[in-house]
């Protein structure tokens, strides 16, 4: 089966977020828990298979919720309409700029779907690591770091999409999708 423009395989999205979660798992159960190399490498391989299914899966399942709609597009207008959706602008095209509009509105509401979890888990995981930063290690600062980052992105993510949303749309009314 053909992929979309823009598309990793699910292997490829495996590994690209499976491979790093199991280094840093990896470094993670060396050092901290004291467990020797071989179960750090354990652990990595372990955490990098785990995790990089779930991401493969869980992004595949956002990507065709957010292409749904976009099938009767050649490849080379869905690259074009993808490509406007992220920087503009839209295309000539009446068909394709209403294609632009709807993707962007289909962006749109996903990142508001997400926020709803979002905002639920990643305040936590800020507040279970400064836990174990006061507590275990200061090593823990940077993963609290690293999840206030997330609500922040979380947080300012909807307000960038209705932007673009206003920007690809000015003059068109509201496109269902």
């Amino acid at each position: 089966m053909a992929r979309r423009p823009g598309s990793r395989s699910w292997w490829q999205t495996a590994l690209l977020a499976g491979v790093p979660f199991g280094v840093v798992m990896g470094l993670f159960s060396g050092w901290q828990r004291g467990v020797g190399w071989p179960g750090a490498v354990v652990g990595g391989v372990v955490g990098a298979v785990l995790f990089g299914a779930a991401m493969a899966t869980a992004l595949g399942r956002q990507q065709r919720r957010v292409l749904t709609g976009t099938g009767d597009l050649t490849r080379e207008e869905l690259r074009t309409v993808l490509r406007a959706t992220r920087r503009g602008p839209a295309p000539a095209d009446p068909r394709l700029g209403q294609a632009v509009r709807a993707l962007a509105q289909r962006q749109h509401a996903e990142q508001l779907r997400a926020r709803r979890v979002g905002l639920v888990v990643f305040p936590v995981m800020v507040v279970a690591y400064v836990a174990l930063a006061l507590t275990a290690s200061p090593w823990w600062w940077l993963a609290a770091a690293g999840a206030l980052a997330l609500v922040v992105l979380t947080l300012t993510a909807p307000a960038r999409s209705r932007r673009r949303l206003a920007a690809l749309g000015a003059g068109a009314g509201p496109v269902e999708g």
